[in-house]
């Protein structure tokens, strides 16, 4: 169902083609609609998969717009929103797109430690790197709640035991996220 927030959005992102202004306008309205469901979904910052997120930013709270979150395109907000941005048993985004950047590179930060973790954070909010699919599905501030590959290959020989097992083997992978490829 369409809100009149949704509405202006589109009649927005309409004249942002000869007005590229109103791509702005329609992006602080998309970010104030995300602001209000996760101030009301965040809870604890337990996902419902157990993967802890990001912490709330302060500007969230206060109700004012992150700058983190007015670096990214109206459509990329867009596209997080359908595949990236946790949401909680009823639907309601629990992070902002900014949020799911600083949770993926938090969950690194066992590896690479909290200045590297910050500067990985800052190079994805810049758009100069972005993980894949399953690292931004899957990686939490408390580690991988699965796959954080894309591809994988798995050896099939020629008799009905391991015919079954890879199939078992790519159900699970495609369930994670992941992409399967069989050596036959």
């Amino acid at each position: 169902m369409q809100t009149a927030s949704d509405k202006q959005q589109l009649e927005l992102i309409r004249r942002s083609m000869v007005d590229p202004s109103a791509e702005n306008k329609a992006k602080e309205l998309l970010l104030t609609d995300i602001y209000t469901q996760v101030r009301v979904a965040y809870g604890d910052g337990i996902a419902p998969n157990g993967g802890k997120l990001a912490h709330l930013p302060s500007c969230v709270k206060a109700s004012d717009l992150c700058q983190d979150d007015l670096q990214f395109p109206y459509n990329a907000i867009r596209v997080l929103m359908a595949r990236y941005m946790t949401r909680n048993e009823h639907g309601l985004f629990m992070e902002t797109p900014s949020m799911v950047y600083r949770r993926v590179a938090e969950g690194f930060s066992n590896v690479l430690g909290k200045k590297k973790a910050n500067m990985l954070y800052k190079i994805m909010i810049s758009g100069r790197f972005v993980f894949n699919s399953p690292t931004l599905f899957n990686m939490y501030v408390n580690g991988a709640r699965g796959t954080l590959s894309a591809c994988y290959v798995t050896p099939v020989y020629d008799d009905m035991s391991s015919i079954m097992d890879a199939a078992h083997v790519q159900a699970m992978t495609f369930k994670w996220g992941g992409g399967q490829g069989f050596s036959f």
